[in-house]
């Protein structure tokens, strides 16, 4: 913070030495027509865990993060000394936790949206199903926001301790997501993604095109499959799990927690989804008479180049009906079904047989294994 006096700068005040150490280095006594300026915030690091004052602090150049620690109180009584986490965005992959070397990595200096942690050396040598979980509660609940539970608790417990739900709360949809679950499938994905591409590549070396025109088909189908894979790397899994709920069910299940899950509860949706080849795609209100297949008529009915018998569902809670579970799209099959607030319909387009695509996985399977859900739909239908 600046105090300029007839446009000259006559001190600066450090509000953080000022609030944790008292200094008044600085301070004067302001006269008539003093400006006082406070710049735009700087770089912001998060400290949280097992230090004395949690909270985000703004550093100046070449602070470190023994600085951070130090304007966070220093660690607690109980905190352990040999470890600290820093969670950092990467545009790539999203959140990456790495854990520091101590007492060297304290020189470092921190990034811009790091979030620092330090660990309690009591919990730290309990077995996991004695140790508190720090959970996050978004969306219809009375208070939503990070909540330490008991050991042991269930979702049940996490939404009775946010205030419980709110009357527009829509337990179908609610989403629960947990990291380890999300770290298996982004592995699992990327091991998918790469099988792909080995897949791709070996039926381009082997076709051989006789005619001009069988060239530029060749060209084009290389050209979009490789686009598909770049889009299709740019989803990352979620950690979703997909709660086996009644669509009308007023509670969530008795499953325990572990620390790291996020639970978000959403609204009721007013409206029901319809994309890929249909002659109107796009959301349409939600009218609790009619069935999927009438909203897809509604979007003008698949196109003559859909595969309406791979269409699907995914369903607000994360679950997926396809046609491929029945005998027909429109003939008294799974997609002739009651529709639910929230769903998604998708109806694709007919693949060559002899096309990338049709070596790839099923959608349905994609989205079911990965937890991709409606990022991946965004995906295919671009």
């Amino acid at each position: 913070m600046e105090l300029r006096r007839a446009g000259k700068l006559v001190s600066t005040l450090d509000l953080y030495d000022l609030l944790i150490k008292g200094d008044r280095t600085g301070d004067r006594v302001l006269q008539p027509e003093d400006v006082i300026h406070i710049g735009a915030v700087g770089t912001q690091t998060a400290v949280i865990g097992s230090v004395n004052k949690p909270a985000i602090f703004e550093l100046k150049k070449g602070e470190t993060v023994n600085d951070v620690l130090r304007m966070a109180g220093g660690l607690t009584a109980v905190a352990d000394r040999g470890r600290l986490s820093v969670e950092r965005l990467d545009e790539r992959i999203g959140a990456r936790v790495a854990q520091l070397r101590l007492p060297e990595d304290l020189k470092q200096t921190p990034a811009n949206g790091d979030v620092l942690r330090a660990f309690s050396a009591v919990e730290a040598t309990l077995p996991q199903d004695k140790q508190n979980k720090r959970v996050r509660i978004e969306g219809e609940v009375a208070r939503p926001g990070d909540y330490i539970l008991p050991p042991n608790s269930s979702i049940t417990d996490a939404i009775r301790v946010a205030g419980g739900l709110t009357p527009n709360a829509y337990v179908f949809g609610t989403e629960f997501s947990r990291e380890s679950v999300r770290q298996t499938q982004q592995e699992n994905y990327e091991r998918a993604l790469r099988d792909l591409e080995t897949e791709f590549a070996k039926k381009t070396s082997t076709q051989r095109a006789l005619t001009a025109d069988e060239a530029t088909a060749q060209a084009t189908q290389s050209t979009g499959a490789s686009r598909l894979i770049e889009r299709l790397r740019a989803v990352r899994p979620t950690g979703r799990i997909v709660l086996q709920l009644d669509p009308n069910a007023a509670q969530l299940p008795e499953l325990v927690v572990e620390s790291g899950d996020r639970i978000f509860v959403p609204a009721v949706p007013t409206t029901v989804g319809v994309f890929g080849s249909v002659f109107n795609g796009g959301s349409y209100l939600y009218s609790g008479e009619r069935k999927v297949t009438d909203y897809v008529k509604l979007a003008g009915g698949p196109t003559r180049g859909a595969d309406d018998g791979s269409a699907f569902v995914l369903r607000a809670n994360g679950s997926v009906v396809s046609a491929r579970q029945s005998s027909g799209f429109f003939s008294g099959g799974d997609l002739n079904v009651p529709a639910l607030p929230g769903d998604t319909v998708f109806v694709p387009e007919e693949l060559n047989k002899t096309t990338f695509m049709q070596a790839a996985k099923e959608w349905t399977q994609i989205l079911y294994q990965f937890g991709l859900g409606a990022a991946a739909l965004k995906t295919i239908r671009n």
